[in-house]
């Protein structure tokens, strides 16, 4: 169904890092590379010509809500508690 899988660490204190969940994908035999920021897999993912590429975002709230606000330009703080 996909042809990658980037892993992204979010900006959350108890966030699973990118490189253990990407080690969890390759072993599944899934193409996976990992990324430090959101931001980052996406430059990584759409290179300098990202069109005609799909993207899914999948995750937590807190993932969706950070890549909401980068696609639209606002700041995003992480939520800490």
């Amino acid at each position: 169904l996909v042809s990658e899988v980037c892993t992204v660490t979010i900006n959350q204190e108890r966030a699973m890092s990118a490189a253990v969940l990407a080690r969890q994908f390759t072993e599944a035999g899934c193409h996976t590379i990992a990324a430090p920021s959101l931001q980052e897999g996406l430059k990584q993912l759409l290179g300098d010509n990202g069109q005609g590429k799909t993207i899914i975002i999948t995750g937590s709230l807190y993932l969706v809500g950070e890549a909401l606000a980068l696609t639209q330009g606002v700041d995003c703080h992480a939520v800490r508690g």
